[in-house]
């Protein structure tokens, strides 16, 4: 009780200070304060407020973001091509563009998505100028066209930077990654304050990286456009004689070709002459058919087939020796026969170099219908075809020399050798 009155008397003996309560005045000057200060609505939707640079690809358009990933992976897939060839080495960009479709995982990547991807590395400070297509100046990569026509291809080249470089940047993906963004917020930061800017609409209205054409491809177009032109001037040049059935018609003709120059006359001669040489050339080269490849492997075979033919010959004529009848196997004449079919498999059994079915079938016919006598001679009997061999015969050396020069004998009266004047 003594200690709850001691503490109340202290509480009572204890000064009570009255709380300062706001003016007026001092109310109306924090709303006032606080009116002053904007929203945040007010700080996303005030475009000039934004100063500040960006600084993760977080803050961009979605289509500046897609083109981050989109070279993100298109380092990957450069990076798996120098890998293996090195970085100097161009990549053809078929195959890249597969790799970075895989990679990349949200649709099919195209040659015009590569230009539009590496084409902001192109566009700098000059924003406002930039056209639809632009040349290569300071970008790392740039792109090159090779061949004519459908067999064109385009190459992409890792150059390290600018042409006027000495000694390129090496290739490095994280650094090449950095640099790419730096490039897409300079030119978001450049452009955010204009509503109408392409960087807020699709990427089919981005500009474009240009293919270069290649040294080598631009100096054959060149070539050809110039040939071009020199046919096209000589065509122009000749005149067309006009058939007249009068004198008159005939003589103004004739006093028009008297008026072309001898060098014109020249030149398209010789124009005409280098078609119908080129037409000829053309129909001596011609393709041979199946059957005369066949002939030419069989004639440089018939030689080995005639050897065995008549190894198997003598073969069966021992097996018919009686040595009361004759007095040596030399002296046993007469007919043996084989199964086609059975005479190309032991053919084929025996060659120490391997040799087709049709080889061998060719050189039994060419020996049964071009070599002088019956040595060989076939025939067909109950459907199965038949090979005999009556008689010696000639070597193999002696029946490819007779065929070598039965096949120069046309050739030779084609050039004309050996025809009278």
């Amino acid at each position: 009780m003594a200690i709850m009155f001691t503490s109340s008397i202290l509480n009572l003996a204890q000064p009570k200070l009255p709380l300062a309560t706001p003016s007026p005045q001092s109310s109306t000057d924090d709303d006032c304060s606080s009116s002053l200060l904007p929203s945040a609505e007010q700080l996303s939707i005030d475009s000039n407020a934004a100063s500040s640079r960006p600084t993760s690809a977080d803050g961009l358009p979605r289509t500046l973001r897609d083109l981050v990933s989109l070279h993100e992976s298109f380092l990957r897939a450069f990076s798996l091509h120098a890998a293996h060839h090195g970085p100097v080495v161009p990549a053809d960009l078929g195959d890249v563009m597969g790799t970075v479709t895989r990679l990349w995982k949200k649709h099919t990547v195209t040659k015009e998505d590569i230009q539009r991807m590496l084409g902001l590395y192109e566009i700098g400070a000059d924003v406002e100028n930039c056209r639809s297509i632009l040349a290569h100046k300071n970008g790392p990569f740039k792109l090159t066209t090779s061949g004519i026509g459908r067999t064109s291809r385009t190459w992409v080249e890792y150059v390290g930077g600018p042409p006027r470089m000495m000694t390129p940047a090496p290739f490095n993906a994280d650094n090449l990654q950095a640099l790419y963004k730096a490039e897409v917020e300079a030119v978001f930061i450049s452009q955010r304050s204009n509503p109408t800017s392409f960087v807020y609409d699709t990427l089919a209205n981005y500009p474009l990286l240009a293919s270069i054409m290649g040294v080598q491809t631009l100096a054959r177009k060149q070539h050809a456009s110039a040939r071009r032109t020199e046919i096209l001037s000589l065509s122009s040049q000749t005149p067309v004689p006009s058939r007249v059935k009068s004198s008159t018609g005939s003589g103004d003709s004739q006093s028009t070709t008297a008026q072309i120059p001898e060098s014109v006359k020249a030149r398209t001669l010789s124009l005409i002459d280098r078609v119908r040489a080129k037409q000829l050339a053309n129909a001596s080269n011609s393709q041979p058919s199946q059957e005369a490849i066949v002939r030419h492997h069989a004639i440089g075979r018939v030689a080995e087939v005639v050897e065995i033919l008549r190894m198997k010959q003598q073969q069966k004529l021992s097996s018919r020796f009686v040595s009361a009848v004759h007095a040596s196997p030399s002296q046993v004449r007469g007919k043996v026969s084989f199964t086609l079919n059975q005479i190309v498999d032991e053919i084929r059994g025996s060659v120490s170099v391997p040799i087709g079915d049709q080889e061998v079938r060719m050189c039994i016919k060419i020996l049964a219908t071009e070599m002088p006598g019956f040595w060989l001679s076939t025939f067909e009997l109950g459907g199965i075809q038949s090979v005999v061999l009556n008689g010696p015969g000639a070597s193999g050396a002696e029946v490819k020399k007779v065929l070598e020069d039965k096949e120069k004998m046309p050739r030779a009266q084609e050039n004309g050798i050996g025809k009278g004047p």
